[in-house]
């Protein structure tokens, strides 16, 4: 679950530009824009920059974790050496 909507990423992408790229200048300003939000971290925004100057967008990059591929043959293994006594 992602904690800011692509919107809400953008915005502060943004925030942080118009404000010559000042953490605590942009901090206050989403404060006063979203008062209820928790605030977003340096980091978070020094990645989402760099994410949009990179990529030029702001969403996350795909994992380049391992694709799973469970097979009959793979299952009926398992089943068979949880069997054996």
């Amino acid at each position: 679950m992602d904690k800011y909507t692509p919107q809400e990423r953008a915005e502060i992408v943004s925030i942080f530009i118009e404000n010559n790229r000042y953490i605590i200048a942009t901090q206050r300003k989403l404060r006063q824009k979203y008062p209820n939000r928790p605030m977003p971290h340096k980091t978070t925004i020094y990645r989402l920059h760099a994410n949009f100057r990179h990529y030029g967008t702001t969403a996350n990059r795909p994992g380049s974790e391992r694709q799973r591929l469970v097979t009959l043959k793979m299952c009926e293994i398992v089943l068979q050496s949880l069997q054996l006594p």
